[in-house]
């Protein structure tokens, strides 16, 4: 999956919470992803990511597409 074109709407440094208060449609991601959301709101998605052995430009991807999508789900 690439990542949608323009600007990335958020940082790897910002925390997993501000991203889900800005998309809570991400949410769902990080759950996908096996991140979990009671112990990682505080973290950076980028150590979020390592915290959990994801391969980290993946669940950007995937944040990505949720946030370019609106929140949907796309089939």
């Amino acid at each position: 999956m690439s990542f949608p074109v323009g600007p990335v709407p958020f940082e790897p440094s910002q925390s997993v919470e501000a991203v889900i208060r800005a998309y809570p449609g991400t949410a769902a991601v990080f759950r996908d992803h096996d991140i979990e959301l009671c112990c990682s709101m505080g973290l950076s998605v980028r150590d979020a990511a390592y915290a959990a052995g994801v391969d980290e430009a993946a669940l950007r991807a995937d944040l990505c597409a949720v946030i370019a999508t609106g929140g949907a789900i796309q089939f």
